[in-house]
């Protein structure tokens, strides 16, 4: 007869690979509707749940802090860049006073922000880990990029008066540890050279309007034109490619507005390409802004129709993938299998 150990052993094993085979869930920040949303799905990718996670104006960047795992979130709105449990959403901190309008004359605003990782930002919007485990934060209307230690002490500098990205918007690294910016205003992708401690242009034209995501496919670098070379006109949005010297390679993905016909967010009246995450699959989410919807791509650059949507939601930014919250019944099954443990250990006087 089977022991009840050897059952044990059996069903810890089933339940630790349903655990493992779930899907990541998804917190996108939205913009302009001052939160971040949480996506969760199946074990096969299909979305189940849209809620709410953090509530905070101008939720851009979000990050998770390698040293503590506390979950970083950038506000452009109040310049700061706030703390939050990563598994709950709990704010973490109290009430500070806020110069919301930045207006000396005006007094702050008492804003629940709790007590931030850093503040005093102008516009922060993109927050990564580094290569040399430094948090780089770009600042949107600062044209500045502030690198931060782990801790929230201000390292480093770079760009604002020494020139740089206008508007710098995302980060990236390639397989050098070269930093590359992308520039709002600019439409163009800056490389910072540590040589001058000056920032180059890498790439630029080519239909780039409004650059903003950037993430690398092997040695191209993928960059989102946030609008058509004709704004607001209703013709395609593109995700660009760029070769290792700065050249073009080409489009690699296409979205036309018909795709969602009716646009989350007036301004946007494109799909308007975002942050774009590399999969394992070598398939990308794209966060599309117009379009209220993370879409997936696959590695060619077909669209493959909406992977999160709901919840919302008005202007997907910025996409983060964090371990997915076990399901009831595998913490039922994990709860069964101690108690009969406990109990198998009774009966042998253990």
């Amino acid at each position: 007869m089977m022991s009840f150990l050897f059952r044990s052993l059996l069903l810890l094993g089933s339940v630790l690979a349903a655990s493992s085979a779930a899907h990541a869930d998804l917190l996108v920040s939205d913009n302009y509707g001052g939160q971040v949303i949480r996506y969760t799905f199946d074990n096969n990718g299909v979305q189940n749940g849209a809620s709410t996670f953090i509530t905070l104006d101008g939720a851009t960047g979000i990050r998770i802090n390698p040293l503590n795992g506390e979950l970083l979130v950038t506000s452009q709105s109040f310049g700061s860049i706030n703390r939050y449990n990563a598994q709950t959403g709990q704010l973490l901190g109290g009430i500070v006073a806020v110069d919301h309008d930045n207006n000396p004359a005006t007094a702050p605003i008492q804003q629940t922000v709790g007590t931030p990782f850093a503040s005093g930002l102008a516009g922060p919007s993109d927050i990564k880990v580094g290569p040399d485990n430094n948090l780089y934060v770009t600042n949107f209307t600062g044209n500045s990029i502030s690198v931060f230690s782990q801790t929230g002490t201000l390292v480093n500098t770079l760009g604002g008066l020494m020139g740089g990205p206008g508007n710098p918007n995302f980060l990236t690294w390639d397989t050098s540890n070269r930093l590359y910016v992308s520039s709002f205003n600019d439409d163009a992708v800056y490389r910072y050279n540590t040589t001058t401690s000056m920032f180059d242009v890498f790439a630029s034209g080519n239909g780039l309007n409004g650059a903003t995501g950037i993430a690398f496919k092997g040695t191209q670098l993928l960059v989102s034109s946030v609008f058509p070379v004709v704004p607001n006109s209703g013709d395609p949005t593109k995700i660009l490619s760029f070769n290792a010297d700065g050249s073009f390679a080409g489009d690699f993905a296409t979205f036309m507005s018909f795709q969602n016909p009716q646009p989350t967010y007036p301004p946007f009246f494109e799909a308007n390409p975002s942050d774009i995450v590399l999969q394992p699959d070598g398939s990308f989410l794209v966060a599309l802004l117009g379009q209220g919807q993370v879409a997936r791509v696959s590695s060619t650059g077909t669209y493959l129709g909406p992977y999160a949507m709901g919840g919302g939601i008005v202007t997907p930014t910025q996409i983060l993938e964090i371990a997915a919250v076990p399901e009831p019944a595998t913490w039922g099954a994990l709860a069964l299998l101690a108690g009969g443990a406990w109990c198998w250990k009774r009966r042998r006087g253990v």
